[in-house]
């Protein structure tokens, strides 16, 4: 089963903050850094020629890799990578042993499969290029972002020097070619890179508009919360690998679209009569004129059905992935709820309440209670924080 040291494990790198020793103009935290990352390898993969068949080894190096840096990303990056060249056993011990309650209570082989990415990495070569690839490019974001605050400060010119050395590691996978090529020239990035600069964007937008909380959450880590909630999920109910993939790739692009509104909040998308119908026009047109056309065109079909449909169980066909591709709408709706439930819980844990967040957590915790999932009833995990 899913332990709520586990959930609680994932929501922590909402309240991780990078680049802390550097001054920020907002905080950028751990959840948004790999939500990014996530956006990027997928899209990566999604676009390359015979990749799309591998996204399965894709989503599971971008969950073992989000566990491994929620226990140890507290440390600056150069002493991360000098113990991973020093002292890499122990340090994968320390994690094994630091999450083993957690990922040893799930299904299957997870925990034995974590112990072995941990040790090798992903078995394919070209999977661990997609993956570190979208690192180093959703790296080089934030240090954009950071960069005309920081560029008076000690060490400032290596560190870039260093990102961006690293991506030319990269250099022939197309989008790593598109976002040097426009920094060269300093053109407006055009493409699959304005694609995946548009969706960095949603770690801008938080959560919960008007309402205090702690911690905070954006639109774009709350899409990763969800997707890691779907993936581990499907894995409960013994669902095959490919359906737990693409569980977590729907979860990851269930809110693109709020890139374009905004995240509305529910109360007001329920109860002012005709207008959730009318913002889900909205947005599909704004897809269609600005985020569609930006796609190479075997991504195009598959944005449109994660964004247009998100919450229907469905099938579909897959540019470059055999068979149909099956999701679970209905179990991605649930962790989207689940997500705004643990929101409001763990903020009024930490003392944080408001009429919002006690109406909120109330009107969620029923909604949540009567959920199941093939033969699993999902109760437990909101009783965790009753």
């Amino acid at each position: 089963m899913i332990s709520r040291g586990l959930i609680e494990r994932i929501f922590s790198a909402f309240s991780i903050e990078r680049w802390n020793d550097h001054p920020r103009p907002l905080h950028l935290t751990e959840m948004d850094k790999q939500a990014h990352k996530a956006v990027i390898a997928v899209s990566i993969a999604c676009s390359m020629d015979g990749m799309a068949q591998k996204l399965p080894e894709v989503v599971e190096g971008l969950v073992y890799g989000f566990l491994q840096r929620a226990v140890l990303t507290d440390m600056k990056p150069p002493v991360f990578y000098w113990l991973m060249e020093t002292s890499k056993p122990a340090v994968d011990s320390f994690v094994l042993k630091t999450l083993g309650k957690d990922t040893g209570a799930l299904k299957g082989d997870f925990h034995r499969a974590f112990g072995d990415f941990l040790v090798s990495g992903p078995a394919d070569a070209e999977v661990e290029r997609v993956l570190g690839a979208a690192h180093y490019l959703a790296t080089l974001w934030e240090f954009d972002l950071i960069a005309p605050l920081s560029q008076k400060l000690y060490g400032f010119g290596d560190t870039e020097a260093r990102i961006r050395g690293q991506l030319l590691k990269y250099k022939d996978i197309p989008l790593v070619e598109e976002k040097i090529a426009s920094a060269a020239t300093a053109e407006k990035e055009k493409g699959l890179a304005a694609f995946v600069d548009l969706a960095g964007q949603l770690r801008f937008q938080k959560r919960w508009t008007g309402t205090p909380r702690v911690p905070e959450t954006s639109v774009l880590g709350h899409a990763l919360f969800v997707a890691l909630m779907a993936y581990f999920l499907s894995g409960e109910t013994e669902s095959c690998r490919d359906r737990s993939t693409w569980n977590f790739i729907a979860g990851l692009f269930h809110d693109l679209p709020e890139v374009l509104t905004r995240d509305i909040i529910s109360p007001i998308k329920r109860n002012v009569e005709g207008l959730e119908g009318l913002l889900k026009a909205y947005e599909e047109t704004m897809m269609e004129e600005r985020i569609i056309p930006l796609l190479p065109e075997r991504m195009r079909g598959l944005v449109r059905e994660l964004t247009a449909r998100e919450f229907e169980d469905r099938e579909f066909e897959m540019d470059g992935v055999p068979g149909k591709v099956r999701i679970d709408g209905t179990l991605v709706n649930y962790c989207d709820k689940f997500a705004a439930f643990i929101e409001a819980a763990l903020s009024m844990r930490h003392g944080i309440r408001s009429a919002s967040l006690e109406a909120g957590y109330s009107g969620l915790l029923k909604e949540l209670g009567n959920f199941r999932f093939g033969d699993e009833n999902l109760a437990y995990l909101a009783d965790y924080f009753r």
